[in-house]
């Protein structure tokens, strides 16, 4: 599945090397648009280019199940 255009302008600044400041209704796909640059990078960039690290922090028990659930499969492949 490919990235909305804003997400698209959110991993190129974060991989640019600048920091964003990201606002959007729930289920408008903040999580993917701030992962992206790292999951990708992991992929496509030496590791001495970008991080291959990302501590990812969510307020709730159930926001982090559903970030598990829905990322394991990305990690799995």
């Amino acid at each position: 599945m490919g990235l909305y255009p804003y997400q698209e302008r959110v991993k190129q600044l974060v991989q640019s090397g600048k920091s964003v400041i990201l606002q959007a209704p729930t289920g408008a796909g903040k999580t993917r648009a701030a992962l992206a640059p790292f999951i990708e990078a992991f992929f496509d960039l030496p590791p001495d280019q970008f991080p291959r690290q990302c501590i990812y922090s969510v307020p709730m028990r159930v926001l982090a199940n559903q970030f598990v659930h829905e990322y394991r499969k990305y990690a799995e492949e």
